[in-house]
């Protein structure tokens, strides 16, 4: 899943829902609450309902609003381009500190600014800011021309000068530019505990269409599992867990009609040498993660990398991955590299999500009775003050 982190902090992740997450931080999805399948497949991954917003859709042709919704004396719009750029973004950023889901808002100068005048859907018009005699902002407007549909985004007013019909003069202005660029409406959400606005919507026609959901998974807690160096005693289950990994992850892409048949006891001895980190929780070894130094290049690498099937998309590989590379960065090595099966897209999506990248090389090895390709990914590891 791609994701992005806002400017009030939050880190939503978008497209379709898979165990390759960002690490360590509370994370947000959203969801169409009609279409079952995403809901379920982010609850599958440890989201939980956080708020949910009803879509709503205006019309453009409301009669009889011309008189009702003019700005109160003192008070005019004016178009966004007509109103100081750094002034608007600092006035953006106070009224979303009201709205629910957006509160420590601040945008950077240069984001304020590609987001609203370099966007395709950026239109002046539709985007009024109200201001008194002495220039000051008090509220705006932010309607986006979507090719779509006109898309709402913001209309809210100041504190200290709610309730005086600024926001319905706002509104009005707006749907009745949208109007005269022929759309007959324009769609938005609001929050479902928003009455005020949802009020407000409600009084230009607008119809609820629908509703979508805010999800949360919080990483920043304490993980249900535990991190440790392994000891020979855990060999058989490291094995165990290599196994049943590997199957699961190359069922997929293994020749059809072969049968594998892989005895754990056959890598006992070798995990009772290595002790490879491992990842355990109350029911034992979940995870484990073997890397060293690189055999011909001065750098670190990722030799066997390893997760139980039932505990993907928890938590644990990204925290042992984690671990692994600051282990390797406190050794001294600037550089990783591991080679990634190239039909495992879970693998690959996995390992890019959490920075690597391939580098072009190839090499061909057996698994599972066939021979199968691997490409070599890298990944840059920033000199390390501290030791791990």
């Amino acid at each position: 899943m791609r994701h992005w982190i806002r400017p009030d902090g939050r880190c939503f992740v978008h497209g379709e829902p898979d165990d390759v997450l960002p690490i360590g931080r509370r994370l947000y999805a959203t969801a169409d609450e009609a279409v079952e399948a995403r809901v379920r497949s982010l609850t599958s991954l440890g989201f939980t309902f956080h708020r949910r917003e009803l879509v709503l859709r205006i019309p453009t042709s409301v009669p009889n609003r011309n008189v009702v919704d003019q700005p109160p004396p003192g008070i005019t719009l004016v178009r966004a381009d007509e109103f100081d750029e750094a002034r608007l973004r600092l006035l953006d950023d106070l009224l979303r500190q009201d709205v629910p889901g957006t509160d420590g808002w601040k945008w950077s100068p240069s984001g304020f600014h590609e987001e609203t005048y370099d966007s395709p859907d950026f239109d002046s018009a539709t985007y009024r800011v109200a201001v008194d005699e002495a220039g000051n902002g008090l509220g705006l407007v932010r309607v986006w021309m979507q090719p779509r549909a006109p898309r709402l985004g913001l209309v809210g007013v100041r504190a200290g000068w709610r309730r005086r019909g600024i926001a319905r003069a706002l509104l009005a202005e707006a749907i009745a530019a949208v109007r005269r660029s022929g759309a007959s409406w324009l769609s938005t959400d609001v929050d479902e505990e928003n009455v005020a606005s949802r009020q407000l919507l409600l009084s230009f026609g607008g119809q609820v269409v629908g509703s979508s959901l805010e999800l949360v998974r919080d990483e920043t807690e304490t993980l249900p599992f535990g991190l440790r160096q392994s000891v020979p005693e855990d060999a058989e289950a490291i094995a165990v867990v290599q196994i049943r990994s590997a199957l699961a992850g190359f069922a997929d892409f293994r020749p059809a009609g072969i049968t594998v048949e892989l005895d754990p006891a056959d890598r006992v001895p070798l995990w009772r040498e290595r002790l490879p980190l491992v990842a355990e929780s109350d029911d034992g070894i979940i995870g484990f993660a073997h890397f060293g130094p690189n055999t011909e290049e001065p750098v670190g690498e990722i030799y066997r990398f390893f997760v139980a099937p039932e505990c993907w998309g928890k938590g644990v590989g990204r925290a042992l991955m984690r671990r692994a590379l600051e282990r390797l960065q406190a050794a001294g090595f600037s550089e990783a590299l591991s080679w990634v099966h190239a039909e495992n897209r879970r693998a690959r999506r996995f390992y890019e999500a959490t920075g690597w990248r391939p580098d072009g090389a190839e090499r061909d090895e057996e698994a599972f009775g066939d021979v199968v390709q691997e490409l070599r990914h890298r990944i840059p590891l920033p000199p390390s003050s501290t030791s791990v």
